[in-house]
């Protein structure tokens, strides 16, 4: 008889907890319905078991988190100081104020601005020490910060000095700069194509014995600014100067070699390269700038498809 009364009242107890529990929600039910035995109040093998798997839902949501933010830093630093879109032809373009108005017209363009890019040879001019040389690239820009901004972050990268391309003033990356121990205000001296193609062209005069009357010299920029815009490459191999100075340096009087094109959404810029496209003349191309950095943007994406496999398992 007792041993009935102790089964009922162990079953009326049940009960009581079951009638309680019914009242939680489903997920909340069922959770604690497997979380709580019979004999004890949780089993030791229970909460290992529920450990490891919030354990390992956590690592996963946290390295996943993790490469997630990295990919999305790594773009805005290239986006920092490069386009969405590139415009090129075949060769100079002449004819780029019509072709801004064209591109302009779509409402996801934010900016677009005329490129010069080439390589030179720059040499230092040291009181105290031998002169070093170097072979960065040179970059024309709008000398207007408020509108150069609106296609780069240069304008708001300035740690030491000010933005001032005007006249003979340049701006040089934070790494060159220290690579070559230069400070605002020293003097560089640049070698471009042009004047590559004059000393070749005073050597073949020297061969054939004739006069010379004119002299080369390099072309003198004053440094007005330091720039960093967080990303190494481009502070170690970048020298900005004024679209009008890049031209001369490059031989081009009023030809660009290209369109820089800011979008509102980058994420658009393969959808904005396929609506511009039909209205540019023929022989202009557009490239994104998913495209030029395939490479880098590809292999960041196996590796973080490859962490999450790896962590799922």
């Amino acid at each position: 008889e007792q041993s009935g009364k102790s089964l009922w009242r162990g079953w009326d107890d049940e009960r009581i907890v079951f009638d309680s529990m019914l009242k939680l929600p489903f997920e909340v039910f069922l959770a604690l319905r497997y979380l709580r035995p019979k004999r004890t109040f949780v089993s030791v093998i229970t909460l290992i078991s529920t450990a490891g798997v919030m354990l390992g839902v956590a690592v996963l949501i946290v390295v996943i988190s993790v490469m997630s933010g990295f990919d999305r830093q790594l773009r805005e630093k290239i986006l920092g100081f490069k386009p969405h879109l590139i415009i090129v032809g075949g060769g100079p373009m002449a004819d780029y104020p019509d072709l801004i108005s064209v591109i302009t017209s779509n409402r996801q363009v934010k900016g677009v601005a005329p490129y010069v890019m080439g390589q030179v040879m720059v040499q230092s001019q040291p009181d105290d020490r031998a002169p070093t040389y170097l072979c960065p690239v040179v970059r024309g820009v709008n000398p207007d910060p408020e509108l150069e901004g609106k296609v780069s972050v240069l304008p708001a990268s300035i740690v030491a000095g000010t933005f001032d391309v005007t006249g003979n003033r340049i701006l040089v990356g934070q790494e060159l700069a220290a690579g070559m121990k230069l400070k605002v205000g020293d003097i560089l001296s640049i070698y471009s194509a042009v004047d590559f193609r004059r000393m070749d062209d005073i050597r073949k005069r020297i061969r054939a014995k004739q006069e010379i009357d004119d002299a080369f010299l390099p072309t003198d920029f004053e440094i007005s600014g330091i720039f960093d815009v967080g990303y190494y490459e481009y502070n170690d191999y970048f020298i900005v100067c004024s679209l009008a100075n890049a031209q001369d340096l490059s031989g081009l009087e009023d030809e660009v070699q290209g369109l820089a094109v800011t979008l509102v959404d980058q994420g658009l810029a393969e959808q904005v390269r396929e609506e511009l496209q039909p209205s540019l003349r023929p022989g202009l191309r557009i490239t994104t700038w998913e495209a030029e950095n395939s490479d880098l943007l590809d292999a960041l994406m196996v590796e973080k498809k490859m962490m999450f496999y790896l962590l799922f398992f």
